[in-house]
């Protein structure tokens, strides 16, 4: 673990901030408190203006989780400030989503990573529920931003739902029954169940459900393995980042802090809107929130996490097959912030 994580353990604080009200589906800012941060870029651009990231040994790649966050930074902050280059930098992510759509599995779109993920494994191309409801958020709001594209924007976020339906075996993002599903971040062959993707795939839903009945129905599923699941991630001191590949141990403190805040939007968000369904499980979320919160800023939880990530990294290099050498933060290397 590096310093800065390092200090981010020794320092109590608060990442999250009060939990905003709920976005009306796709029209307003998006719900995860971070747009300041998300709108830097998070590599160097193409001609066309698209974000790049830069990974180790493979150089800049297109992560269409960067690029759909990079674009939802933009569009938050242009809508504080109306400044014309930060829709015209929303714009050139949303141009290269449209661009590099793809056909996959059920006959939706896709947006695939095309590069390979070692620390699963994950070879290239592969999908990822987090990237399909976070290009989901990016054209529902894209097609309020542009009445005139709004038909084929929304056309487009419906393609995106199929996914959600196709199993991972058979190349889609869904692991467990239709009734109990989880959307998978990382659809590895044995299931990965990685929390915070989990959520913002659900967010996209969210977006999309006003206009698609299909993504009502999507949502409906996953706020009930939701509400079933999110407390199988409480190590009763700190949060998991997983509970498949890394079942047990501890989320880095970026992750653990993210999960806080999803927490507090789901409390917010419960019981409104696309999110009715989740009414009685308002309560659920908001003492999630409150007890992870309380680890977060408990010295004795800090320092327990931080020994079991230690732990869980001298493991693995003593054990270094490929799907046990993902350590508890480097998601935070192949996913934007």
């Amino acid at each position: 673990m590096g310093i800065g994580s390092l200090i981010e353990y020794l320092l109590p604080g608060d990442f999250t901030g009060p939990a905003p009200a709920p976005a009306d589906q796709g029209a307003g800012p998006y719900p995860f408190l971070n747009a300041v941060d998300l709108v830097r870029p998070p590599g160097p651009r193409d001609p066309t203006g698209a974000v790049l990231m830069r990974y180790p040994g493979i150089g800049p790649q297109y992560n269409p989780i960067a690029i759909a966050q990079y674009a939802l930074g933009a569009y938050d902050i242009y809508l504080e400030n109306g400044h014309q280059a930060l829709k015209r930098d929303f714009e050139a992510q949303l141009n290269w989503i449209v661009r590099a759509a793809r056909r996959g599995p059920g006959g939706g779109l896709y947006w695939y990573h095309d590069f390979d993920n070692p620390h699963y494994p994950l070879r290239a191309p592969w999908p990822s529920a987090m990237a399909q409801g976070q290009v989901i958020s990016v054209l529902v709001r894209a097609a309020r931003l542009w009445p005139e594209r709004s038909g084929a924007l929304l056309d487009m976020a419906s393609a995106a739902l199929p996914a959600f339906r196709v199993p991972v075996a058979e190349g889609g993002v869904r692991v467990g029954p239709l009734e109990d599903p989880w959307y998978e971040e990382y659809p590895t062959p044995s299931p990965s169940r990685v929390l915070n993707g989990f959520v913002f795939a659900l967010w996209g839903l969210g977006d999309a459900a006003a206009h698609d009945p299909e993504a009502a129905r999507l949502l409906e599923d996953g706020l009930g393995s939701l509400a079933r699941h999110a407390a199988d991630y409480d190590l009763g001191f700190w949060t998991r980042y997983a509970t498949g590949l890394l079942e047990n141990r501890p989320a880095s403190p970026f992750y653990h802090r993210v999960h806080v805040a999803q927490m507090r939007i789901m409390a917010a968000c419960a019981g409104h809107g696309a999110y009715e369904a989740a009414a009685g499980d308002r309560e659920l979320y908001a003492d999630l929130a409150r007890r992870w919160n309380r680890y977060w800023r408990d010295p004795i939880s800090r320092t327990r996490a931080l020994a079991g990530i230690a732990a869980a990294k001298r493991s693995a290099r003593r054990k270094p097959s490929a799907s046990q050498t993902k350590s508890a933060d480097v998601g935070r290397d192949f996913e934007a912030k």
